[in-house]
């Protein structure tokens, strides 16, 4: 299946389109026997992907051993899977990443140690940090955050991440 998206004027937008492999639409086990139908997903989000005038962009946090980006990659529903084989993302992480790639989003690193929140933020996600953040990291989330964003934030269970706790609690 070929999603198109035309212009304001009815022409098709060169380069701007979504293609879904018949496997796609399809859940299978790692037999590869099939189980599932996945066809409603694929199409809503061609439809969301392509209706919208922007591509947002969700941001997964790196420096503190998240499940998230192992090398300097931005990826989207075409580069995901490449990504992945590269050893760019991180194989726990790449069902998540790759549920915003097919939603239509570009999904980048982020380190907030070197790097304030970009502007350009839909979203921002905290996967599985294995140390906590620092008091200007925190203070870089919270900014964000008191501007209308959004974090989601998924720890471990047992995790010592005193300064993330602590910040969400205000």
């Amino acid at each position: 299946i070929i999603v198109l998206r035309k212009d304001a004027y009815g022409n098709y937008v060169k380069g701007d389109f979504r293609a879904y492999p018949i496997n796609y639409f399809y859940v299978a086990d790692q037999n590869g026997a099939l189980y599932g139908y996945n066809g409603e997903l694929v199409f809503m989000s061609a439809i969301l992907a392509m209706s919208s005038d922007t591509i947002p962009t969700v941001y997964f946090t790196v420096g503190h051993g998240e499940l998230s980006f192992t090398g300097d990659a931005t990826v989207d529903h075409f580069t995901a899977e490449t990504a992945l084989k590269n050893g760019l993302l991180s194989p726990d992480a790449f069902e998540l990443i790759w549920l915003f790639c097919e939603s239509g989003f570009t999904v980048k690193p982020l380190n907030l140690m070197s790097s304030d929140v970009p502007s350009d933020a839909r979203m921002g996600i905290i996967n599985e940090p294995q140390s906590d953040f620092d008091d200007s990291e925190i203070y870089k989330i919270n900014s964000y955050l008191r501007n209308e964003g959004a974090v989601f934030a998924f720890t471990p269970y047992n995790a010592e991440l005193k300064n993330l706790f602590a910040s969400f609690e205000q």
